[in-house]
């Protein structure tokens, strides 16, 4: 018996895991792509909700040199459709890598969709 709850929990567990992340091109969570920012005081990832408003905040690392974000998951504790949200790009190794080689956005089939870079 134990084995077949035992099952279920790891099924869960998987998709989690390998769950591939949401789309730039999902205009249910962006109404424009999100963008870099580029401002006297540094910069900021920024992006605008879309229709369905699902508080957010990107994952980003830096591989290859390359500064990435995704988006994993969102919460529906707080709803802001198409408002303005912004994440701060502080870390020194984020800056570097924006700096030298760029910034990305990983879409869930792995495809890297260059981030433009605003001058604000």
């Amino acid at each position: 018996m134990r084995r077949y709850l035992a099952l279920p929990a790891l099924l869960v567990l998987a998709a989690c895991v390998y769950y591939p992340g949401i789309s730039v091109r999902d205009e249910s969570f962006f109404s424009e792509q999100p963008y870099i920012a580029a401002r006297t005081g540094g910069y900021s990832l920024n992006w605008r909700y879309g229709s369905l408003g699902c508080a957010f905040s990107p994952e980003s690392k830096v591989v290859d040199g390359e500064l990435q974000f995704r988006l994993l998951a969102s919460t529906s504790t707080a709803c802001i459709p198409r408002r303005e949200g912004s994440m701060p790009i502080a870390k020194p190794e984020q800056v570097r890598a924006l700096e030298s080689k760029g910034a990305f956005w990983v879409e869930p089939d792995g495809t890297r969709l260059k981030l433009t870079l605003r001058y604000e």
